[in-house]
């Protein structure tokens, strides 16, 4: 007999730096290297951190329209607090992070994610299309629509958190847990094969589950 593997939990921990040194927008730049430095409560102009690397870095309750943060290299990286109106991390390796925050677009696509929390967010549009993400945590965030076509997930969980549209066509996922989301509308149903949910969830489901499977619910003949 085929033995159920035990569901595994994301391997994530808080981001605790200290020591850091205050940097100011005029060390943003693409390509650059911040290591050990904070930024706080500034509005910034569109940013332009493209291919940077960062390493024990803060940015707290700082605003903007534009971070683009596109292949960038994060290593123990605090976002506190942060707005933005877009956040481009498209094929972007981020380790160790963690984020709250209020966000139009965080765009992720093709990434590289490795024990990633995201805590009280509330984002628009958040694409991980593509990505290949080991240990994520949501916590109590709220996400318009959630893109994870063609992603490979690993130890992804979601908790109290409300998505409005879960986009999975083509998802590829291991110990994802979804019984802690509220989840409105479905595309792909039939690629979280193996994804842990509730019996609740289920039935709330039910139409969404009929659809994928090819069922026609008619009444009783």
């Amino acid at each position: 007999m085929r033995r159920r593997r035990t569901p595994s939990t994301p391997r994530v921990a808080p981001v605790q730096l200290t020591g850091l040194a205050e940097a100011h927008p005029g060390d943003l730049d693409a390509g650059v290297l911040l290591e050990s430095t904070r930024l706080a409560d500034l509005d910034l102009p569109p940013a332009n951190l493209a291919g940077a690397e960062l390493v024990e870095v803060a940015l707290d309750a700082v605003t903007g329209d534009d971070l683009d943060l596109t292949g960038a290299r994060l290593r123990e990286v605090l976002l506190s607090g942060v707005r933005f109106t877009s956040l481009r991390a498209g094929r972007g390796d981020w380790q160790d992070a963690q984020v709250s925050g209020r966000f139009g677009v965080l765009d992720a696509q093709g990434a590289r994610w490795r024990s990633v929390m995201l805590t009280g967010c509330k984002v628009d549009l958040l694409s991980l299309r593509g990505a290949e993400v080991d240990d994520l945590l949501l916590t109590d965030c709220h996400v318009g629509e959630l893109d994870l076509t063609g992603a490979r997930l690993t130890r992804v969980r979601l908790e109290g958190t409300q998505v409005g549209t879960l986009e999975a066509g083509e998802l590829r996922s291991e110990h994802l847990d979804l019984r802690g989301a509220t989840v409105e509308r479905f595309v792909d149903l039939g690629s979280l094969r193996g994804a842990l949910v509730t019996a609740e969830q289920v039935a709330w489901w039910a139409p969404a589950l009929a659809e994928a499977l090819g069922l026609r619910v008619v009444g009783e003949p």
